[in-house]
């Protein structure tokens, strides 16, 4: 009847170093819960307005992106995936909601991580009125004035550059698009690849005297791009 002893020792000790392990082991984060019946949304404290990106705002593009957030336990956003896509604008509504902060979500008196959705709205509108009423806050500027381009026909002259010179505005609210009255269709280049199509967006710099002082390419098309640059110069 003594072998059984070394095998009670042994069975106590695994027991004990066990207990030591989980003793020393990190304590999991609690598992996130959403948002629904008892488990509110949680409530914002700081507040990242989105930036219109330049290349959405040119196309006239507006809409309302949703996001899935999940906000830690600290109340910071973790993760955001998008659930609905509005593509020129997804990038600026991620950028935005991961620097938003809210009050810790409890359950049972715990702060545990919290999933919900959420929307990003963007209105024209809006960036528009935003814009004009940050332009009325800053001091005029005297804008660069750019000579036409050389295009086989008689340049209107250029701008004298003075300071009494109005600084340009840029369509939107109020302001409406310039009516044009001389239209060039671009060239289809020789060169460019079979089947290569697409939509070059230009932001487009017009003289007070109605000519085309300036474009540059905000959403490229490579091969096309400089057949739309000598159109619209």
């Amino acid at each position: 009847m003594v072998r059984p002893i070394p095998a009670l020792v042994a069975a106590l000790a695994f027991t004990a170093s066990a207990s030591l392990a989980l003793a020393q082991a990190p304590a999991q984060d609690p598992a996130p819960v959403r948002v629904g019946g008892t488990i509110k949304a949680p409530t914002k404290v700081k507040n990242v307005d989105p930036i219109y990106p330049p290349i959405a705002r040119s196309a006239r593009q507006e809409g309302v992106v949703i996001l899935a957030l999940l906000v830690g336990p600290t109340g910071t956003v973790q993760d955001a995936t998008v659930l609905k896509s509005v593509p020129l604008l997804d990038q600026a509504a991620l950028d935005a909601v991961k620097q938003w902060e809210y009050e810790p979500t409890l359950v049972n008196g715990v702060a545990v991580p919290v999933i919900y959705n959420i929307t990003v709205a963007f209105s024209l509108a809006k960036a528009d009125a935003a814009a004009a009423a940050s332009a009325a806050d800053s001091p005029a500027t005297s804008q660069p004035v750019l000579e036409p381009p050389a295009t086989g026909r008689t340049p209107t002259p250029a701008i004298p550059a003075t300071d009494a010179q109005p600084p340009a505005v840029r369509v939107g609210g109020v302001i409406k698009a310039p009516t044009k009255i001389v239209h060039v269709d671009p060239v289809y280049p020789a060169a460019v690849a079979p089947g290569t199509q697409g939509v070059v967006i230009l932001e487009l710099l017009i003289a007070p005297q109605g000519y085309v002082q300036d474009a540059r390419v905000l959403g490229s098309v490579p091969q096309l791009d400089q057949s739309a640059l000598d159109a619209v110069l």
